[in-house]
């Protein structure tokens, strides 16, 4: 499937006309089968092949699924800008649900760094921030980043800086850019903008003395209640339901940042006392919806642990196959790279295994003018050997990931309930 990607979709891109209608017209397919053309293309060279334009090029969804099944380690994701390049340059567009769980996957391994740097390229990735989920996304990316280090304060600091610079560019013209704002506009939607507010207020309460002297807490909170009226809380019922149980969590990570901003923000010292009085009679009602939803997702998952240890239990014989794959030395053959077939290696790269960390990220200094006032606020590719999978047997670590992202919304709850 890998090769035939790269031939069927990334390689017609960059041939001239004259070779396509070789490739595509009926008439030529018997002197293409009986002399071989061979055309050069980057110091390589290929073997032009009747092809259908209409049946033979296989589904980017298939091939995008398939890709994120084996980018399993964060240096794997170093290919993601000129991945998304040659899908653009041969017309394929991914949907903005894609962009979203590409951008889910890439943080979920810690490479922030490559989402940012495949919005800078929007003009070659594609990678616009038009679509308030999408936007969500990248910044949810570095608010967990930052809980996850427990507040670290370098950690703290370089997240917010993040999140600054993607507020930011929101007012690119290749993003959301212009003078006419929608209402659904990302650069306006509350639970946007508290994000960027949950980082400044945590930083300036924990680590710079909560007396707000860069101003920021204030600013980011006078924006969070000029656009309170967007605030849209989803009725939840009681009822339960795999429906009502996606709503509640969906409503776990869109407002649990920003309770948790205003929360931490009552607490700056020097804070206006009409923001205070507005958070003050805001929070009540934004914890009580909260904790609503926690309940909802909490009895939509005891019911479904249960229905799973019921249904999980094998039998002697399949746990005796999954023994007798595991010790096949046959299936632990290497194959050759996922990332040199789909970029034609022929000799693999060697790389540093040293994968670059949150840490290692250069992050200039952020300034009051790096912020829009009507806001909220780098193509190596890298060599991974891919993992063959066993029957019957799933990964523990992909597990684990998938039931963190299914939760998400409960775990951030209960992990900012204490902040």
């Amino acid at each position: 499937m890998i090769a035939t990607f790269r031939t069927q979709v990334f390689l017609p891109a960059h041939l001239p006309a004259h070779h396509l209608r070789l490739l595509h017209r009926p008439k030529h397919q018997e002197q293409l089968l009986a002399e071989p053309f061979n055309v050069e293309i980057a110091d390589e060279t290929f073997r032009l092949a009747p092809r259908d334009p209409f049946r033979d090029p296989p589904s980017t969804t298939t091939f995008l699924q398939r890709m994120l099944g084996l980018m399993k380690q964060p240096q794997d994701w170093s290919i993601l800008p000129a991945f998304l390049t040659e899908l653009r340059i041969a017309k394929r567009r991914l949907k903005s649900g894609q962009f979203e769980k590409l951008t889910r996957k890439a943080n979920e391994m810690g490479r922030h760094d490559i989402i940012e740097r495949c919005i800078q390229q929007v003009d070659r990735t594609g990678f616009a921030l038009r679509e308030v989920r999408l936007v969500r996304e990248v910044l949810w990316g570095a608010y967990r980043q930052a809980q996850e280090s427990e507040w670290d304060i370098l950690t703290t600091q370089r997240a917010l800086q993040y999140a600054e610079r993607i507020a930011h560019r929101l007012d690119s013209d290749d993003h959301c850019g212009g003078v006419k704002i929608r209402r659904d506009d990302p650069r306006v939607q509350p639970d946007v903008i508290g994000v960027v507010t949950l980082l400044a207020a945590v930083r300036e309460v924990k680590h710079l003395g909560g007396k707000d002297d860069e101003g920021k807490v204030g600013m980011y909170t006078e924006r969070l209640r000029a656009r309170w009226d967007l605030a849209t809380l989803a009725e939840l019922g009681r009822d339960g339901g795999k429906a009502q149980w996606r709503l509640a969590n969906e409503e776990l990570q869109r407002w649990t940042p920003v309770w948790k901003a205003m929360d931490v923000a009552s607490r700056v010292s020097t804070l206006r006392p009409d923001l205070k009085m507005w958070l003050k009679s805001t929070i009540p009602t934004l914890e009580e919806h909260l904790r609503t939803a926690a309940s909802v997702v909490e009895r939509g998952s005891s019911t479904t642990a249960a229905a799973t240890t019921a249904s999980s239990s094998s039998t002697p014989a399949q746990e005796s196959s999954i023994s007798s794959a595991a010790a096949d030395p046959a299936a632990e053959k290497p194959k050759r790279s996922f990332f040199d077939r789909l970029l034609g290696r022929v000799t693999p790269v060697v790389e540093d295994n040293a994968a670059p960390t949150w840490n290692d990220i250069e992050v200039p200094p952020a300034s009051k003018d790096d912020v829009h006032p009507n806001s909220v606020g780098n193509n190596d590719m890298d060599n991974h050997e891919e993992q063959q999978s066993k029957s019957g047997v799933t990964d523990g670590n992909e597990e684990r990931q998938s039931q963190k992202s299914d939760h998400r919304g409960l775990i951030w709850y209960r992990e900012l309930r204490n902040l």
